[in-house]
């Protein structure tokens, strides 16, 4: 039953039912996308209510500041026609100083109101708790009575020496105190109130200045006084300190956090002020306000405009002031859109929450099912993946009730196989090259310079005789294998075995720079690993291996050659035959490593050789310099040169120019010196002899 069960499963669980799952889920995101949709079409009308509550309140603050300019120019009209009925106007006329302080006391648009005289008498009635002045001017360290609610200045040009005369006075207009200064700090005829009303004629207003002599800034509002002949007897003006204006503004409530502010044609903000935002935090800080700005200095054809700064999006309304506060001066209406209808977008987001949860529900079950799908998937690429890179050891199956994953997976393991085994008998780039290309192998080759290298067990005939198969079988696979992870490591391409030698390749079928480099160092790790072999070998009583090496650089013909039935990457060419010759002349020098002059020109100074010899190759007129390699410099322990190496390379290198020069008897005295330091180096044996020839001829 149980067995019948899986059957029936198999069948049917295929790819197309996990499909059908995975379109139920597309059904899921439609029906978001729509949710989404009414959402977006909500809060843009929203956006537009809140907008139009953001044009009816900055209208309603403009309309107040257009009432206060208004007002302020009634104010010294009315004083224009009555100020004729109270003259003398001077300082000594209690009518005009008692008018003077009533305007400013139940008029609180005015901080000041004064009146300029051609001669430069000024007389000016001034709200004190508008000003941030609380101290004498004369003693700034001693405080102004804390009764102080006005201030006369009358600045007396009749004086010797012309002074500015101070007189504070409480509520009730009774003088509490007083000071005077010298009216060096102040001219009535070069203020702006009273040279723009005399050159216009008419009522002028003022552009932002520093008011005398707190330096506060505010506008005001100049208004000429002419006699019945025509002539300027005085100039009325009054102040609009934005102290005032600032309170005015804060007071104004946009939303709970919303605030109204005065840009100038920079975005400056001119009013009102900002309180410490440690003490006072609040989420309208200047940082935004300078953010709003550039926003509608990119487009200002849109005056009304949504803002998200810091995670918060903002409503903003910008419209221009009346000309009397600049001719550029704009008006800034900022709110979080949240104050008008937070409780609304609050609804619709926990509604957002819930169709999101729901989803989220749903998407787990259908990511149940989608996992039963990607997952194998997933992991049979993976396996795929490792075969293309040739990373054959992985024996991973996938197991799984969809028909298609079975068969895919029963291919995979196949092709694994078969790879595993065709790696065995060609090169791994070869086959790498094959995935890479995907393109079936050919005949065909490229010349191609490249590093060749041969090795060969000294001896192994003698050995192989006088060991059992048992034996020397184990020894030569342990010594192959351990010459094949060295070769490959430095990716090298090893072409064949020959019997118990190697035959191998750098700078194909990957081209490396540095192939000679490459070769040598694998013939020293060689001889490194073998060291460590033959020690292991003799605490147990076995045959040692003493390998012999020949390296050559050369140009030979890369590429696949044999029949279309049957081909082999490897090289061919004269570089070849030479690097085989090489090998075998280890024999005569008693040497381990011989490497040609053209793979030693690529070396570098990295590695240390000395000279041996020019010899001949079977098949070769011309005569080839040969090296012998001894070890390299550096940090590796194991391929560094030992001090005696590079002594003896040294003195070598040295006699054998002498000799080469025909400089007999001073090679005889350095060959005899590193006989004598060296007793069993034997190329110096035979280069002594042949010296000794030379002499006997």
């Amino acid at each position: 039953m149980k067995s019948f069960f899986s059957r029936f499963l198999n069948k049917i669980w295929t790819l197309k039912v996990n499909i059908l799952t995975l379109f139920l889920s597309l059904v899921s995101v439609a029906f978001f996308c729509i949710i989404s949709f009414t959402y977006s079409k909500d809060d843009q009308s929203i956006m537009e209510y809140a907008k139009g509550i953001a044009r009816r309140r900055t209208s309603i603050v403009l309309s107040r500041l257009q009432t206060i300019a208004m007002a302020s120019e009634r104010e010294t009209e009315i004083a224009r026609g009555f100020f004729p009925e109270i003259e003398p106007l001077e300082f000594e006329n209690k009518a005009l100083i008692s008018y003077m302080l009533n305007v400013i006391k139940y008029d609180r648009n005015f901080s000041n109101f004064y009146i300029g005289f051609p001669d430069g008498t000024f007389i000016g009635a001034i709200d004190q708790t508008s000003l941030i002045q609380r101290h004498f001017l004369t003693q700034p360290s001693k405080p102004l009575p804390k009764e102080t609610a006005y201030c006369l200045l009358y600045v007396d040009v009749a004086a010797v020496p012309p002074t500015n005369r101070w007189f504070y006075l409480n509520g009730d207009f009774t003088q509490i105190a007083a000071e005077s200064l010298p009216v060096a700090d102040f001219n009535t005829l070069e203020r702006p109130w009273y040279v723009g009303a005399k050159k216009t004629g008419s009522l002028y207003w003022t552009g932002l200045y520093p008011f005398h002599p707190t330096l506060e800034k505010g506008i005001s509002i100049g208004n000429p006084l002419y006699d019945t002949k025509g002539q300027l007897t005085a100039v009325i003006g009054a102040d609009l300190t934005f102290t005032l204006i600032s309170q005015f503004l804060s007071e104004q409530k946009i939303g709970s956090s919303g605030k109204v502010f005065i840009l100038d044609d920079l975005g400056n903000i001119v009013a009102p002020s900002f309180p410490n935002q440690t003490t006072t935090p609040s989420v309208i800080t200047p940082e935004l306000i300078n953010a709003v700005y550039e926003h509608f200095a990119k487009d200002p054809s849109a005056p009304d405009f949504i803002i998200k700064y810091e995670g918060i999006e903002y409503l903003a309304y910008i419209s221009q002031l009346p000309a009397v506060f600049g001719s550029s001066w704009m008006m800034l209406t900022v709110a979080p859109l949240d104050d008008f209808f937070g409780e609304m977008i609050r609804t619709l987001h926990q509604v957002l929450a819930m169709i999101v949860i729901i989803l989220f529900l749903s998407g787990l079950i259908v990511v149940f099912f989608a996992n039963r799908i990607s997952s194998p998937i997933v992991t049979l690429s993976k396996e795929v993946d490792k075969i293309s890179h040739l990373n054959l050891d992985s024996n991973t199956r996938v197991p799984s009730r969809i028909k298609e994953i079975v068969l895919m997976d029963k291919s995979i393991h196949a092709m694994r196989l078969v790879i595993r085994s065709f790696a065995r008998y060609v090169p791994k780039e070869i086959v790498r090259d094959l995935f890479n290309k995907n393109e079936e192998i050919a005949l065909g080759g490229e010349l191609k310079e490249v590093t060749i290298f041969f090795s060969d067990i000294q001896g192994f005939t003698s050995i192989a005789e006088t060991q059992s198969i048992q034996t020397i079988i184990p020894l030569l696979s342990e010594y192959f294998g351990a010459m094949t992870k060295i070769i490959l490591g430095s990716h090298g391409t090893i072409d064949k075995f020959l019997g118990d030698g190697i035959m191998a390749f750098w700078g194909a079928p990957i081209h490396f720079p540095d192939h000679a480099s490459r070769a040598c160092t694998a013939a020293l790790a060689c001889q490194a690993m073998l060291s460590k072999l033959n020690k292991k070998r003799r605490e147990s009583n076995l045959p040692e291996f003493k390998t012999r090496f020949g390296i050559n650089t050369g140009k030979v013909i890369v590429g696949n050659i044999g029949t279309e039935d049957r081909m082999n990457y490897t090289v061919i060419g004269d570089a070849v035959n030479i690097t085989a010759r090489l090998q075998e002349v280890d024999k005569v020098y008693h040497t381990s490593i011989i490497i040609s002059q053209d793979a030693y020109k690529q070396l570098g100074e990295g590695f240390i050789a000395r000279p041996l010899d020019f010899v001949a190759v079977k098949g070769k007129k011309e005569k080839t310099k040969i090296y012998e390699l001894l070890g390299k410099m550096g940090e590796d322990e194991e391929l560094r040169a030992t001090q005696g190496q590079i002594d003896l390379c040294k003195a070598f290198t040295e006699a054998y120019e002498a000799m080469e020069y025909a400089r007999w008897d001073e090679a005889k005295a350095l060959f005899a010196a590193i006989a004598q330091k060296f007793p069993e180096d034997h190329p110096t044996q035979i280069y002594l002899k042949r010296i000794e020839e030379q002499h006997l001829h």
